[in-house]
Order: C-alpha cells, then structure tokens, then sequence
C-alpha cells in the first residue's frame, strides 16, 4: 500500500513538473504605439528571407511584418490576437507584407 501511494506521488509529481513548461506568454501593451489600429488574429512564423525574421501569418491570409515582436512571442505556431498600427510610412526591404507597429499582443 505504501509502496502504491509513492508511486502516485511520484507520478504526478513528475506529471506536475513536466506540464510547468505550458504556462501562457504573458500579454504585451505598447501605450507609445497610437492609431489608428487594425485587430489580427494568426500566427507567429519565422520566415528565412534576407537573414531570417519573425512575422504574423495572419488568418486573412496576410503576412505581416512587424517591428516591435517582443522576444517572448517569437514561437513558431503561436496563435496570437494583436492591435497593431500599419506603418505605411516606413519602408522595407523584406516586402512579405505590411510593416506594422504592435500595440498589444496576446496569445490566443
């Protein structure tokens, strides 16, 4: 009987400590990004191109390419909902699709 307790605690023990890692990204608020904003919804992808970068694949089919992707989100496959400002006045040499400035992201 002893014996049959130990191992259940054991077990989720080890069951405690292997499913720590699945803890949700914490939310980020940029409150220096004003508007107007576009809402998306997608997912983080890192793209190869021009020495690599990560972007927004979003659910619209768009790739995004945002400036201010804070280090904690970039996960391949992530889902994400963000408020973001399309920067139309700023150039880029990557051109997979609209340069946007995060205002606040969160994991979906």
């Amino acid at each position: 009987m002893k014996q049959t307790r130990f191992l259940t605690v054991v077990s989720l023990l080890v069951l405690f400590v292997g499913c720590s890692h699945l803890t949700a990204v914490e939310p980020f608020v940029d409150d220096n990004v004003t508007g107007p904003f576009v809402l998306i919804d997608g997912k983080v992808t890192y793209v190869s191109l021009e020495g690599g970068f990560w972007a927004i694949l979003g659910n619209d089919n768009t790739t995004y390419e945002p400036m201010n992707l804070p280090e904690r989100f970039q996960i391949e496959n992530l889902e994400v909902s963000l408020q973001a400002k399309v920067r139309d006045d700023t150039g880029g040499f990557r051109q997979v699709g609209p340069i946007i400035e995060i205002r606040s992201i969160r994991e979906r």
